[in-house]
């Protein structure tokens, strides 16, 4: 509801996007190999998510240029333009769930 433009970027709950510079280590780490997972945890309910998937390098410059926020311009000088931005969209095939009561669940999305 914050940025109503993204809302079409998230039609299941499970495709998170991420910016960072072209130059980091995850981008070169991603070269070699798309798979890639994100865990989320509560520590107040002790409960977990990890989510399985592979990554995909958004081109779009409308998609980037949607996804842009004016505070990213002290990471990248020259604006949504700039080469150092990239844009990755993860992509989720499979999950496991901690519910922090020694219960683990699992499945495919």
């Amino acid at each position: 509801k914050l940025f109503p433009t993204l809302q079409k970027f998230f039609a299941d709950d499970f495709t998170v996007y991420f910016s960072t510079n072209t130059g980091s280590e995850k981008i070169r780490q991603l070269t070699s190999s798309r798979k890639a997972s994100i865990y989320y945890y509560n520590p107040e309910t002790f409960e977990g998510l990890l989510l399985m998937g592979e990554t995909e390098t958004v081109t779009d410059r409308q998609t980037k240029k949607d996804f842009w926020q004016d505070s990213w311009i002290m990471y990248y000088k020259e604006g949504v333009n700039d080469p150092d931005y990239t844009l990755l969209k993860f992509n989720s095939s499979s999950y496991k769930y901690y519910n922090g009561k020694l219960e683990l669940k699992s499945g495919n999305l």
